[in-house]
């Protein structure tokens, strides 16, 4: 009896690694409380001693700023869309068995104003049809479940995040993990040898997922 091979997919974070949360939060927060801060300098995930207010305060302004417009408006990180338009167009002349799905997974919360911001924001930027898969989660989740569940699915290739606690959980699952290195993580380097580090978009297709590109 022949088993037939699972798909491939790739799984990726949204926020600060699709595209430029942290610093469209930053520059939300300069207009709206007069801060001075620079988003791509971040020292830490916990921005509140940066921003001179409580962690309860940060919480409620990430929350607002996800409820807002700019939340629907964020840029692209550095080359995400050309590479993400590349494994679009090589998806559309490939055979079945070998196309990459492309999956979304964020914990950027999963009312319908935060959904509906995100999707239009994906689209925005990415173009339609880009992405398999989008599923929100709420910040205080766990992704573990969610990519057990994709591996479950597919041939899990890598998962791809900016937040080094993600990448821990789906480590522990065997999954490959990939962070984007930003201002705000690039300090967690040297204590997480076994995940794999990416200084930008280029640099991650390059050595994890050109390998799987199977062009005849």
């Amino acid at each position: 009896m022949i088993t037939k091979r699972k798909p491939m997919a790739i799984a990726l974070d949204a926020d600060d690694t699709l595209v430029d949360w942290i610093g469209g939060f930053c520059n939300y927060h300069n207009k709206l409380y007069g801060t001075t801060v620079d988003g791509h300098k971040a020292p830490g995930y916990d921005l509140s001693a940066w921003l001179g207010i409580d962690r309860e305060v940060m919480q409620d302004r990430m929350n607002d700023f996800n409820h807002s417009w700019e939340f629907g408006c964020l840029e692209p990180m550095r080359y995400a869309v050309d590479v993400i338009h590349y494994l679009q167009d090589y998806n559309e002349t490939a055979n079945d068995e070998d196309r990459i799905h492309i999956i979304v997974l964020s914990k950027c919360g999963s009312d319908d104003v935060v959904r509906n911001l995100r999707l239009a924001n994906l689209e925005g930027v990415f173009g339609a049809n880009c992405f398999d898969e989008v599923t929100l989660i709420d910040p205080h989740m766990s992704k573990q479940p969610y990519l057990q569940a994709i591996r479950d699915e597919y041939n899990l290739l890598i998962f791809v995040d900016d937040y080094v606690g993600n990448c821990n959980e789906a480590d522990a699952i065997g999954v490959k993990s990939v962070v984007i290195q930003r201002s705000h993580n690039k300090h967690l380097k040297e204590r997480n040898p076994h995940l794999h580090f990416c200084r930008d978009w280029m640099h991650l297709l390059s050595v994890h997922i050109a390998r799987f590109i199977r062009v005849e």
